[in-house]
């Protein structure tokens, strides 16, 4: 028979157990990893993968929309997170076990002490991500590969090289358009410079990505930095 004392340890540990309620990301180890990839798939059906990856909910504004093609290897929730939300100039944040994501005014509004302390970590992401490139030329020569693609998808040509050499990317649906390729004994770079050179297309570095935008997505790139840094 069950005694009163043992009846209530249970409806302590139970009370314990919901209290902790659903993990957040302060709680997974930062060696877990997620891989995301995608064509033309839609900004909240991949926001709600990288959250139920993390375990979980996803609170999307409804006026956040469009499509990307991303290909993300080795990345934390975190790091997929900040990644995607770029291109859409979206915010996020944990609460109520939730991943609220919205626009950045959205954000700036209704979290402004969030707001400034993200804006200050950017900053210190844009210093961070400078000296790994520096550290990266250090390392010696990148290993050199052979490319024969003939008109095929920017998208396609961005994945296969992702694949194969396990770099992270991303682009939004502006950037369309086929290709064709022939090139030996090039890095990864090199031909990454000729699509962009022969497309009209720029590159922006991110956090552990690459973000390829069209010449109008770069230009309005260019005015909210400059916005940030007032």
């Amino acid at each position: 028979m069950m005694t009163l004392t043992r009846i209530g340890r249970i409806i302590c540990a139970v009370a314990f157990f919901l209290a902790l309620g659903h993990p957040t990301f302060a709680e997974k180890k930062e060696t877990e990893t997620i891989k995301l990839h995608g064509n033309e798939v839609h900004f909240q059906e991949l926001i709600q993968q990288i959250a139920k990856e993390a375990g979980l909910e996803a609170a999307i504004a409804t006026d956040l929309g469009g499509t990307c093609s991303v290909n993300l290897y080795d990345v934390t929730p975190q790091q997929a997170l900040d990644i995607l939300c770029t291109p859409f100039r979206a915010r996020w944040l944990i609460k109520d076990s939730k991943v609220h994501v919205m626009s950045e005014a959205q954000f700036a509004k209704q979290y402004p002490v969030e707001h400034q302390k993200n804006k200050e970590v950017d900053q210190a992401s844009e210093t961070d991500k400078q000296k790994e490139q520096q550290e990266e030329t250090r390392k010696g020569e990148p290993s050199k590969i052979e490319v024969n693609v003939t008109d095929l998808e920017i998208s396609k040509v961005l994945q296969l090289l992702c694949i194969g050499n396990r770099f992270n990317s991303i682009h939004t649906d502006q950037v369309s358009g086929k290709v064709s390729l022939s090139m030996k004994d090039v890095t990864v770079d090199e031909v990454i410079d000729h699509i962009l050179e022969s497309e009209g297309l720029r590159r922006i570095e991110l956090e552990n990505c690459l973000w390829i935008v069209t010449e109008s997505e770069w230009e309005d790139w260019q005015d909210q930095q400059k916005k940030d840094e007032r």
